[in-house]
């Protein structure tokens, strides 16, 4: 309502107007950040597929021995942590447990994009005498290309 004297909006209409404009910027964030939520997600969602054939080729490397071409899966970030003798002799321990999975299947992820892109792989590992385990891997984004940062199988007891 304006005031009939002198064109002004009354009292009554500026906190009207200033909630207006306020919900409309919480708007606008709102969707933005759900936007970019889904667009995150997406991209995530794309990259299970490319990591799971890494993280089967690991297992297969490991269980025929062939731990160069395993420790050739780790990114370049890795390797400056981790040398080959120490992976050789942390496969040797470990790797009777990866013995007898015939095929692994995704059950989550993470994604966490910044400063070094990374990708949790989550899955659920089959093994040839009817028994599951399961694996996580990490990997990094290092020059566009995923790279093995960490891996971990939980072998059923037997």
């Amino acid at each position: 309502m304006e005031n009939s004297q002198n064109g002004i909006p009354s009292q009554n209409q500026k906190p009207k107007r200033k909630l207006r404009i306020i919900l409309a910027i919480v708007g606008i964030i709102f969707v933005a950040l759900v936007a970019g939520f889904g667009l995150l997600s997406f991209r995530a969602s794309k990259v299970g597929p490319q990591v799971e054939p890494m993280v089967t080729k690991f297992i297969d490397y490991v269980t025929q021995k062939d731990y160069q071409n395993a420790y050739n899966l780790y990114s370049p970030v890795a390797k400056k942590q981790l040398t080959i003798e120490q992976f050789n002799k942390a496969v040797e321990t470990f790797g009777p447990m990866y013995v007898g999975i015939q095929r692994v299947s995704q059950t989550g992820y993470n994604y966490h994009v910044g400063e070094n892109t990374t990708f949790i792989y989550r899955g659920e590992t089959f093994y040839s005498d009817g028994s599951k385990g399961s694996v996580e891997a990490t990997f990094v984004k290092d020059g566009g290309n995923w790279g093995l940062y960490y891996i971990k199988i939980n072998a059923p007891i037997k």
